[in-house]
């Protein structure tokens, strides 16, 4: 708790990927499940995963709400910023916490957990707002987020890791990124003091094993959305009786061109992620 927050920023845009943040589910290794629609999300991080939470919270129908309750907290907190943000924790978060059981430590840190984004605009909702998590998605269509393994790799070293700890990397005869490419996806990885478990988890191939062929599964290939969109919809008409249009997918921030790799790292990124390059060759 809460397992998402909301931009108060600018500029404003429920389609954008910014809008809402809410890494809960795949965090926790479970499945978006919209309970008005037969799908399971299955999200990867660095596959535009943002994006597609907010794609989850538009199948679940939550956007209105979500969109009503950033306007009111907008106005609220721009004027007696301190009293007001009392009561939205008092009148939303608290109560959902004491309605939840959840001891008195445990609703502080929550509460805590609602504010602790506020100086990057951004303040934590109550899970009614909230994208649902199923762990296993049962008589849903399964529609797992793939993105070339490369492209994901370069996006969180270049984007995040090596801003923050690119400066703990041993010399060596590599690039920085070869070497932290080497260093990430050896056997030893979780051992090293250069690694947290969320580093792992950006590295973490989508699929360990072969994607069975049949209609309880689909490939959302983030480098086409349109045509994975219209691929859901498919397997939804043909196998779920549920024809009607999907929203359109949020706009997904593009990366810049990726760096050249050796032929010894393109060999290692695909061995670790054979599986889901042979699930890309589908797209």
């Amino acid at each position: 708790m809460p397992r998402c927050h909301v931009s108060l920023g600018l500029p404003y845009d429920f389609g954008d990927s910014d809008f809402l943040y809410s890494p809960s589910c795949e965090r926790t290794e479970q499945l978006y499940c919209p309970p008005g629609l037969p799908v399971a999300l299955q999200l990867t991080l660095k596959a535009a995963s943002r994006s597609a939470t907010v794609w989850a919270a538009m199948l679940e129908g939550l956007i209105p709400g979500i969109v009503a309750a950033r306007r009111t907290l907008g106005v609220a907190l721009s004027s007696d910023k301190g009293s007001n943000i009392a009561r939205w924790v008092q009148e939303w978060i608290e109560h959902e916490e004491m309605r939840l059981g959840c001891p008195a430590d445990l609703a502080m840190f929550s509460i805590s957990r609602s504010l602790h984004m506020l100086d990057d605009a951004r303040i934590g909702l109550p899970m009614a707002l909230c994208p649902t998590c199923c762990l296993h998605g049962y008589g849903r269509l399964r529609v797992i987020f793939i993105r070339d393994p490369f492209a994901r790799m370069s996006s969180f070293f270049h984007g995040y890791w090596s801003h923050r700890k690119g400066h703990l990397l041993p010399p060596g005869s590599f690039t920085p990124f070869e070497t932290w490419i080497h260093m990430i996806l050896s056997p030893n990885a979780s051992a090293s003091p250069l690694f947290e478990a969320s580093d792992l988890d950006h590295v973490r191939p989508a699929l360990d094993k072969p994607l069975p062929s049949n209609h309880r599964q689909v490939v959302f290939c983030i480098e086409d959305v349109e045509k994975s969109v219209r691929r859901v919809e498919d397997a939804l008409c043909r196998g779920f009786q549920h024809c009607t249009p999907l929203p359109s997918f949020p706009a997904v921030k593009r990366t810049k061109r990726k760096p050249q790799m050796s032929t010894a790292v393109a060999g290692l990124i695909r061995e670790r992620f054979r599986f889901d390059y042979e699930a890309l060759a589908s797209c």
